[in-house]
């Protein structure tokens, strides 16, 4: 019949905290039980997720349990790699990410990443680095705009004469602007 399952905190670790700690994860083995923990998010059985990791079912149960007792942390194997965080992610969420949200609150008009690691170091007097600076921003699901490039070579005249064109058949009613794609 197999094991009992274990219940698990879900508190412990959110489904999207695994996803991105999957990402982040520097061993095969580390990235196998996250896999599995997934597996156990989405409803597997102990057998089930055996076979599709690897491990056995006494393996699983253990990391089910040691994720339980200590959080993502307790599926590390071995040490961590690199010095801890200067700002926890809570931390981030308090003290950061209402400036970045709204920059006036920090005398700023916009921010770049550049500015706001600059920012930091210097207003906060935290010792972050560009990258984490950066990493952080991509966890709160900022991305980076780059703007489109403006061809060096554009003749303005007929960009004009166009845009002229095109005013002129949106006025007329008989010309059907819509866009329809053929297989």
């Amino acid at each position: 019949m197999g094991r009992p399952r274990t219940e698990l905190n879900f508190q412990n670790a959110t489904l999207e905290e695994v996803r991105r700690e999957q990402d982040f994860t520097p061993t095969k083995n580390g990235f196998r039980r996250l896999q599995a923990l997934l597996w156990f998010y989405e409803g597997k059985t102990y057998q089930e997720i055996a076979a599709l990791s690897h491990f056995s079912e006494r393996q699983i149960l253990r990391c089910m349990q040691a994720l339980k007792t200590r959080g993502l942390d307790g599926l590390n194997t071995g040490r961590s790699s690199g010095r801890p965080r200067a700002l926890s992610q809570d931390e981030m969420k308090e003290k950061i990410m209402p400036l970045v949200d709204e920059p006036s609150k920090a005398n700023q008009s916009h921010w770049t990443a550049v500015k706001l690691h600059g920012w930091i170091k210097e207003k906060l007097q935290i010792e972050l680095g560009y990258s984490t600076t950066a990493r952080y921003l991509h966890e709160q699901d900022y991305k980076l705009k780059v703007p489109r490039p403006w061809p060096l070579n554009h003749d303005e005249e007929a960009r004009q004469a166009f845009c002229e064109k095109l005013q002129s058949w949106q006025k007329d009613e008989s010309i059907d602007l819509s866009l329809s794609l053929k297989a």
